[in-house]
């Protein structure tokens, strides 16, 4: 399936409320990540290609139930439209070509 790294790391990102309304992270790992540069790598899924067997969509009952493997795109090339906003800033890009990557 398509993927591209995630724009937010839920290991340092991503909060939820503990005890008493604190907050504390919604992901947590044995060491305390103080830079997201640190923290373990994560993809968002990019709803774009999705190369699957035949009997394994006859079979499974959900998309991780087998081997998923990710074909990595870039930012650029991983925009969902869902919204109105979303579609302002793809119509952005789109007027002004961005150089290629080397």
């Amino acid at each position: 399936m398509s993927v591209s790294p995630a724009r937010r790391n839920p290991y340092f990102n991503l909060l939820e409320a503990g005890n008493e309304g604190t907050l504390k992270p919604a992901k947590a790992i044995k060491s305390e990540v103080l830079r997201r540069q640190d923290a373990p790598s994560c993809f968002d899924a990019v709803a774009s290609i999705y190369v699957l067997d035949a009997n394994y969509v006859r079979q499974a009952k959900g998309l991780f139930d087998g081997r998923v493997v990710g074909f990595e795109m870039t930012p650029e090339q991983s925009f969902d439209i869902d919204d109105e906003l979303d579609f302002r800033i793809v119509e952005m890009i789109l007027s002004k070509p961005m150089k290629p990557r080397l």
